[in-house]
């Protein structure tokens, strides 16, 4: 046994209301593995108090967690990148072959008729554009 593993910590931590058990210090990427988070959702750490909650980014950066500590996630921020590659990996991973994409285009926004329903039909040449290139 080596210091390092009579050094070692281990914490109960709450992401999403699920209790797992992590290693303290631990990393963020460690902590969005541990839950399995979606690569389309942000971490962060619940702040007492008025204050915003911490966002926990997804990297190899320590994080101290403390017994109990809770987190929570949601939907990524405006602006914030998203990797299409690990998108697809997460797919092909999670889903069967027939219903995993095989390419991802990312819009700011969804074409609408003038009645407010999806316009398919521009849709599939927007598609098209962006897939050409």
């Amino acid at each position: 046994m080596t210091s390092a593993d009579v050094n070692e910590t281990w914490v109960r931590v709450h992401i999403d209301q699920h209790s797992y058990h992590s290693p303290n210090p631990t990393t963020g990427e460690a902590l969005y593995g541990l839950a399995e988070i979606r690569p389309e959702f942000q971490l962060y750490k619940e702040v007492e108090g008025d204050r915003e909650d911490e966002w926990v980014p997804r990297d190899s950066q320590e994080v101290h967690v403390h017994e109990d500590e809770h987190f929570h996630t949601a939907p990524a921020r405006p602006g914030v990148t998203i990797d299409i590659g690990e998108l697809l990996r997460y797919c092909s991973d999670g889903l069967p072959a027939f219903k995993a994409p095989k390419q991802i285009v990312l819009s700011a926004s969804l074409p609408k008729t003038e009645r407010g329903k999806l316009d398919r039909k521009v849709l599939v040449d927007l598609w098209r554009r962006e897939t050409q290139d």
